[in-house]
């Protein structure tokens, strides 16, 4: 209760006297924030999920994301759930830049430099625009991502923290499951930073280690206790959908297959695009020499270990610096069916790991002399990652908005053509078969570089998307019945003879059902 014994301005001197790193981390992760995403918050640009849950959040208790539910219904019951592109971008990015407040506070990083890339890299990371492209729920997923930073903060800089880290973690699982290899990859380097100073003992460092994986570890069951209670309160059941029912089950005869995939997506970036991290051949570059540098660090981590703690020291270490790729893709071991652009922000975790090692032990790695030059290199490499990351999220959004604005004007000369149709009434059914296949329907070969970044369909799954009928209703103004013989007329002789759309007689009546043949 102290805390509404306080003025409101108290709340604003303790803001003003915010330390300036602080404030230069919560800035340069709004203004990149804004730089990245405002192409996509002021222009309509749905995809195939937007068009479904319109007025909703996601799948939720099916897909084990209860956390997400519990927040989608209280938001629901409150205000309504509307797909808000401005006021959701807002809000994921400020959240996203206090989540980056709590991980340099986690880490105790002070250069500003090294403030503004955290900040920037934050809220800019693909998984961060794939996030942005359903725009319906991504707020819900940068809370989870703030929920997982001040689950990490806590568990840091408190001694009974872990009780707060276990729930706000479980919840964050609560409500997207792969953000759990965030916590793991922050946990594994405040291990492999303590090692590296004399102020924290091997035994401390072997006790914390315990401390981290039991918090993952409880925090993973408390999430399955509230899944399985949630499931029975509401009946429902785990949908198949990407193998979400088998959650949790890993099958033990694919275990070295997955252990496999780990470490090979880990180095796989420099060499072609995955899951759109590295779309650009200059990501691919920067991957690889940031990728030099953590190998280079992690050698001179383990020769001075050994040397300043001792052997059984040395092998903790390596142990730690072994695991980091396995904790960052943990992802793999959760769902091994499919993973995808937004499953893949724990990687997030490698970039600020380079720059976190190299502002606190940066004399263990280079003589003086050689330090200046190398930290312009890394600044240059942080340069080209941001930089690529802002121009790769506005290609994406300018990409989604464009593929709607070509939908929207090919269904609206659809529409006309369906109501010039002879015999055509309001209350007409309506059939649209097959898929689109029209040769006058441009594709943008420019845009086929974001064929790996999840939320970004190409233009003839956009166009062919599974919600064609709410697009058409929501952004079209055009609502009708739909047929519910389908299968029968495809087999009638007057829908087999009829050409494929845009050709001529392939919009027509078939026994008082209004057929538009896009395909068989």
């Amino acid at each position: 209760m102290k805390y509404f014994d306080k003025s409101p301005f108290y709340f604003y001197d303790k803001l003003v006297k915010c330390p300036r790193h602080l404030k230069t981390v919560f800035i340069s992760s709004f203004i990149f924030g804004c730089i990245s995403h405002m192409y996509i918050m002021l222009n309509i640009s749905p995809q195939g999920d937007v068009c479904s849950a319109f007025f909703g959040y996601g799948a939720g208790y099916t897909s084990g994301r209860w956390g997400l539910s519990l927040l989608g219904n209280f938001i629901g019951r409150l205000f309504g759930n509307y797909s808000l592109p401005w006021l959701n971008g807002i809000l994921s990015i400020l959240f996203l830049a206090t989540a980056s407040v709590f991980i340099v506070k986690s880490f105790d990083v002070y250069n500003e430099v090294n403030c503004i890339f955290i900040g920037a890299i934050m809220v800019i990371f693909p998984s961060i625009t794939s996030a942005f492209t359903f725009i319906f729920t991504v707020q819900y997923y940068c809370f989870s991502i703030l929920l997982t930073c001040a689950a990490v903060y806590f568990v840091r800089k408190y001694p009974k923290g872990w009780i707060a880290g276990v729930i706000l973690l479980a919840f964050s699982l609560g409500i997207y499951q792969a953000y759990l290899g965030v916590a793991a990859g922050f946990f594994l380097l405040f291990l492999i930073v303590d090692m590296l100073q004399s102020k924290h003992t091997v035994m401390r460092i072997f006790a914390d280690a315990w401390k981290y994986l039991g918090v993952i570890v409880a925090s993973v069951f408390l999430y399955f206790i509230c899944n399985k209670i949630a499931l029975m309160i509401t009946h429902n059941q785990l949908s198949e959908y990407m193998g979400i029912n088998s959650m949790g089950q890993l099958p033990l005869n694919e275990l070295q297959k997955i252990l496999s995939r780990i470490y090979i997506e880990f180095f796989a970036p420099m060499l072609a695009d995955r899951n759109g991290i590295t779309q650009y051949p200059i990501l691919r570059f920067s991957y690889l020499i940031f990728l030099l540098f953590t190998l280079y660090f992690g050698i001179r981590i383990i020769c001075f270990v050994q040397v300043k703690r001792g052997f059984a020291a040395m092998c903790l270490v390596g142990l730690f610096l072994i695991l980091f790729p396995f904790a960052i893709n943990i992802i793999y071991m959760m769902c091994f069916y499919w993973v995808h652009t937004l499953m893949r922000y724990a990687m997030v975790v490698f970039y600020i790991a380079v720059i976190i090692i190299w502002e606190q032990n940066k004399q263990l790695f280079f003589s003086v002399k050689r330090i200046p030059g190398v930290e312009w290199v890394i600044t240059c490499l942080c340069m080209i990652t941001v930089g690529s990351f802002c121009i790769q999220a506005n290609e994406a959004s300018l990409c989604l908005n464009q593929r709607y604005r070509q939908a929207y004007s090919y269904y609206t000369t659809v529409i006309a053509q369906i109501k010039m149709t002879e015999g055509y009434k309001a209350d007409t059914p309506i059939a649209f078969i097959g898929e689109v296949q029209d040769s006058t329907f441009p594709v943008i070969e420019e845009f086929d570089n974001l064929e790996n970044l999840t939320g970004i369909p190409n233009a003839y799954h956009y166009i062919n998307m599974y919600s064609r009928n709410k697009f058409i209703e929501y952004f079209c103004g055009f609502q009708f019945p739909v047929a519910d013989d389908i299968d029968k007329i495809k087999h009638l002789p007057q829908f087999q003879i009829m050409p494929f759309y845009p050709d001529y007689g392939s919009i027509r009546m078939i026994d008082e059902t209004l057929v538009i043949k896009f395909g068989d």
